[in-house]
């Protein structure tokens, strides 16, 4: 296409009245042999018109008489043959002066153009000059001459040339441009994918007519004919389909099977190309002509006059060009077939095609960028309108935000009093820290100060003369204003039953498990009241600062984490009692005890440990941590301790909720050291007990007891003996002492109620009792002691209440039975 066919007047074109002779001999390069020579029209495929597949044809051609005075004078001439195929030598009366490739070796010269000076001195004054072409092929590439040759004068020949050059490079120049400048339309806005398209199609159109057309070429590929015919043809097979894409694209807004399976067919055509012989490329090229011209450009003319029809608007002018490009492109062809008689156009119709695509774009672009600043105008006024609006709604939420941190700040102030630690001594024995780091952050007049429904409290109280330390991690329901609202009436509640146990002195008197059971449901009554609109979960728990003695309530609170020898692990395997605030009186309150060792520490906290962001997804999709045994690994990481565990789970992941520690830990020493079995003096008493001489038993045991100063295994081994032989004032004496030495033993507590009862001690009966059911809701035979108790006690409505659960458990047990019938009867 951009091959420039208008030659300066004062070159002399030669295309007619050649002579050939098929095959070569060295006699036919004398000018003055005339034999055997027939005529032929150039330029021509000489291989299909001899069907000379490989071999020689010798071409000659008197120089025109418009030379001779050229000739005469001494004036330098010049050839321009156009492009050749295949080697080709060039002679002038006999006398060589250049050639393309070779024949020995053989070395292609296909596809090159020769323009050569002709040396004067093979010039023949007053007599015909002869020009001699020999062309030899060896079956790699056909004979061929591509363009019509002219000759003059050696300036005027070589300033063609560079004309043409110029004149095609403009060309080039100008569709690399349009292509860049598309390309980068289309990394500006994505959106218009087809901009990237069209820039691809009008790149690939540059470098395959640089290939393909300009005689610069040989600079870059020199002898490598192969080389330069396979990346000619690669080109060439992409411009369709990347132009195809682009036209879809352009007017379907996606692309569809056709041009996903011509790409692929390309794509397929490109690498047989790349890796196969010469003669498979041109089966390739024969392939994509065919496909083109049948297939594609049919369906690129449907799509646009399919596209015309729906009235959009743009179609009639792609119409338009097409029609101009295929114009051009037949006249080309049948100027080559000789059919018609006139300049090639096709350069500058495909010039017009390119450019006019280029306009309808840069048009459309144009529209787009139109409307979008007439719209722009509409909206600055509507924006100034809104502005002002926004300004004025910006300063009432900005009023409504200071009086809502305002708020905020006052319930923080109402909070921080109940918040921490209240201990004014140091305690050896025990060792309590804590974190609290809530989720919402606020400023309020220049103070920065957070707010939540977490909550941590630390007080020492003392219970039947022994002192306790009252611990509690609390997390409110709701985020900000309504978790502190929760956690400041949990607060109050809670601290006013501390400060009730250090002033009162029948508060003092109470057991730890049945202090605990009293503030669970004071709480539980007060958040009662609101209906559900506002619930806690807690551990609530006290702790003998001497003996190292936990008591705990769980109410729907994450485990507790026990930290022993390096190891974390949680104390608990399944809830048993809702958050305080749920009106549910099927559950059963339980206070769970554990004793501590010396080392051992116990950690409360809330689910904001537990609900930490580990990623986001592209779609927004936050993936949350549901292995509630992350943290015991952060725990055993961070050695135990609480301080800071909070950052070193930040550098990993995001916090997303009130964040809240509590530690508990026992420096002290360990209440006894269990008696190495098996102890001489407890077997002695039992053997004794076997012989029936139960006094010489009484005596062992309680010399056992002194000498081992009253050792808890000693004392429940002697209080079980002591009842089983209803000796029970000295089974009500020791009992005490005890629990009072192992105060974990569970089953210590059922027996003191018991053998109080006996010793007619009815309000301590009650009182074990009751602390046995707090740790065991369920134990039957201790449920049916404890209703006939309070039937001792006078307390019958009790009783009863409490026959009933036993009931409930056991249905058809005697004694429960024969006790509720007498409460019935009384």
């Amino acid at each position: 296409f951009f091959s420039c066919n208008n030659p300066n007047n004062s070159l002399i074109q030669f295309e007619n009245d050649w002579e050939y002779k098929i095959g070569y001999q060295s006699e036919w390069l004398d000018p003055d042999y005339n034999e055997g020579w027939k005529k032929i029209n150039l330029p021509g495929n000489l291989t299909k018109n001899f069907q000379v597949k490989n071999g020689y044809i010798t071409l000659r051609k008197e120089l025109p008489k418009e030379l001779e005075p050229l000739i005469n004078e001494g004036q330098a001439i010049a050839l321009d043959a156009g492009r050749i195929l295949d080697v080709s030598l060039f002679f002038l009366n006999g006398e060589q002066f250049g050639n393309l490739g070779s024949i020995r070796p053989y070395k292609p010269g296909a596809m090159r153009p020769f323009i050569r000076g002709i040396p004067s001195k093979n010039f023949r004054k007053d007599k015909p000059n002869y020009l001699q072409i020999i062309l030899y092929t060896d079956g790699s590439y056909p004979l061929q001459l591509m363009d019509e040759p002219f000759i003059g004068r050696s300036d005027l020949v070589f300033s063609h040339f560079t004309n043409k050059e110029i004149f095609a490079f403009f060309f080039l120049a100008t569709y690399l441009v349009n292509g860049l400048y598309h390309i980068l339309l289309a990394s500006k806005r994505p959106k218009d994918i087809y901009n990237l398209y069209y820039g691809s199609f009008c790149v690939i159109i540059s470098i395959y007519w640089f290939v393909a057309n300009t005689f610069s070429r040989d600079y870059l590929f020199s002898d490598h004919v192969e080389l330069h015919r396979k990346i000619e043809h690669v080109l060439l097979f992409a411009t369709t389909p990347s132009f195809l894409i682009f036209i879809v694209q352009y007017f379907k807004g996606k692309q569809n099977k056709i041009t996903l399976s011509y790409l692929g067919i390309s794509y397929l055509l490109i690498l047989s190309t790349l890796v196969s012989p010469i003669f498979i490329m041109r089966i390739c090229s024969v392939i994509w002509q065919i496909s083109t011209a049948l297939f594609i450009f049919p369906f690129i003319v449907y799509l646009i006059f399919q596209q015309w029809r729906a009235k959009h608007e743009d179609a009639k002018y792609f119409l338009l060009t097409t029609f101009i490009f295929t114009t051009g492109a037949v006249s080309d062809i049948l100027v080559s077939r000789n059919i018609v008689q006139m300049p090639i156009i096709s350069n500058f119709t495909f010039f017009i095609f390119v450019m006019g695509t280029a306009a309808l774009m840069g048009n459309k672009f144009m529209k787009v960028t139109n409307a979008f600043e007439k719209l722009t105008q509409e909206l600055e006024e509507k924006v100034k309108e809104r502005t002002k609006a926004l300004q004025k709604s910006l300063e009432e939420i900005q009023t409504l935000k200071v009086q809502q941190d305002g708020d905020y700040f006052l319930t923080s102030l109402l909070i921080k009093p109940l918040t921490g630690s209240f201990i004014r001594k140091e305690i050896q024995s025990i060792d309590i820290s804590y974190v609290i780091k809530q989720k919402k952050k606020f400023e309020f007049r220049k103070r920065n100060s957070e707010i939540g429904g977490d909550i941590c409290i630390v007080d020492l109280i003392k219970l039947r003369d022994k002192d306790y330390i009252v611990f509690t991690n609390a997390d409110a329901m709701g985020k900000s204003i309504q978790g502190a609202g929760g956690a400041l009436v949990y607060g109050t509640v809670l601290k006013s039953n501390i400060e009730r146990a250090k002033n009162h002195p029948m508060a003092k008197l109470q057991f730890p498990e049945l202090w605990l059971k009293d503030c669970f449901k004071e709480l539980q009554n007060v958040f009662i009241t609101f209906d559900g609109s506002m619930m806690i979960s807690c551990v609530l728990g006290l702790i003998d600062i001497n003996s190292g003695m936990v008591y705990f309530i769980n109410a729907e609170h994450p485990f507790i984490i026990l930290y022993r020898d390096g190891k974390a692990g949680f104390l608990e395997s399944e809830q048993t009692l809702k958050k305080i605030g749920i009106d549910n009186p099927g559950s059963e309150l339980i206070v769970n005890t554990i004793q501590l060792e010396h080392g051992d520490s116990l950690i409360s906290g809330s689910d904001g440990k537990d609900d930490l962001l580990i990623s986001s997804l592209e779609d927004g999709t936050r993936v949350i941590n549901e292995d509630e045994h992350l943290i015991l690994k952060y725990i055993e990481y961070n050695r135990g301790e609480i301080r800071d565990l909070d950052k070193i789970l930040e550098k990993e992941m995001e916090l997303t909720d009130d964040f809240s520690l509590i530690k508990v830990s026992f420096t002290g020493e360990n209440l006894y050291t269990p008696l190495v079995q098996p102890f001489y003096p407890l077997e002695k008493a039992k053997n004794l007990e076997e012989e029936n001489k139960l006094n010489d038993a009484i005596i062992e045991l309680e010399n056992a007891i002194q000498e081992t100063n009253e050792h808890p295994e000693v004392l429940k081994e002697a209080v079980e003996f002591f009842a089983k032989h209803k000796f029970f004032d000295k089974a009500s004496f020791y009992v005490d002492k005890a629990i009072e030495k192992s105060p974990s033993s569970t089953g210590l507590y059922y027996l003191a109620s018991f053998v109080k009862k006996k010793t007619k001690e009815i309000r301590l009966s009650i009182y074990y009792g009751e602390c046995f059911r707090l740790r065991n809701p369920f134990h039957i035979i201790n449920l049916i002691n404890l209703a006939d108790s309070y039937r001792l006690g006078g307390d019958k409505k009790r009783a009863f209440k409490i026959i009933e659960k036993a009931l409930n458990i056991e249905p058809e047990n005697e004694k429960a039975l024969k006790l509720k019938s007498s409460l019935e009867l009384t």
